[in-house]
C-alpha cells in the first residue's frame, strides 16, 4: 500500500541496537568484542541500527509502524550511531529534538501489512 500520513510519535526508548554487520540482527556485547548468535561469530565492532516504533495518522485513524535502520535514518535524516552518540554523552535533549522535529509533518510511505 502506498499511504500518506502525518508521524504523531517517535518513541525514543530502546530506538537503537547494536547490530552484526553481515546479517544485522541484535549482537551481545562480551567485554571488548561483539557476539553475533545468528552468524556464530565473534566481532570487534558492530554497526548501531535503528529499530523506531512510530504513530502515523491519517483521515482513516492512525497506527503504529516499525521502522528499521534505512527506513530510521530517512525519517530523522540521522545515523543511529549519532544518536547513540548523543545519548552516550548525556545530550538526550538534543536526541529528543531531533526525534520530536518529524513529529506533525506529512510523509508518504509503502508499507506491508500483517495480520496477528
Amino acid at each position: 500500500y502506498i499511504v500518506n500520513a502525518i508521524c504523531n510519535v517517535v518513541m525514543t526508548e530502546n530506538s537503537f541496537y547494536n547490530a552484526c554487520p553481515t546479517c544485522k540482527r541484535k549482537v551481545i556485547e562480551e567485554g571488548n568484542e561483539y557476539n553475533c548468535e545468528n552468524c556464530k561469530s565473534r566481532l570487534q565492532t558492530c554497526n548501531v541500527n535503528y529499530k523506531l516504533t512510530t504513530n502515523f495518522s491519517d483521515y482513516t485513524g492512525d497506527v503504529w509502524v516499525g521502522l528499521f535502520n534505512d527506513q530510521g535514518e530517512e525519517l530523522l535524516k540521522t545515523k543511529a550511531e549519532e544518536i547513540k552518540k548523543l545519548k552516550d554523552s548525556g545530550e538526550e535533549s538534543e536526541m529528543k529534538s531531533i526525534y520530536g522535529g518529524v513529529r506533525g509533518k506529512e510523509y508518504t510511505f509503502a508499507v506491508r501489512v500483517k495480520k496477528d
